[in-house]
């Protein structure tokens, strides 16, 4: 479950968010037509999207999710948080 998610920034163009996670968690992008950044900044996690790409991410790393991608899942081991962050 998202233990606790916060709207940090929203403004004309971008959207940020402060996603804390203790169980699995999909996002829809489906009607996002932009790319989602996703910042690791505490913990680990398996980010998969919906074309079944995978990769394993811990503290510090950024990850790119291009705008083709329909949802993506994060898979946090056993806690992680992420900052995300797109453009509307």
């Amino acid at each position: 479950s998202i233990r606790r998610q916060r709207q940090m920034c929203i403004r004309d163009s971008f959207t940020t968010n402060l996603i804390d996670l203790d169980a699995t968690m999909t996002r829809n992008f489906a009607e996002l037509d932009s790319f989602v950044v996703y910042i690791c900044m505490e913990g680990n996690a398996l980010i998969t999207d919906d074309n079944g790409y995978e990769i394993h991410v811990h503290q510090g790393q950024t990850v790119l999710i291009p705008a083709s991608a329909k949802s993506v899942t994060i898979s946090p081991s056993p806690k992680a948080k992420f900052m995300e962050a797109y453009i509307k």
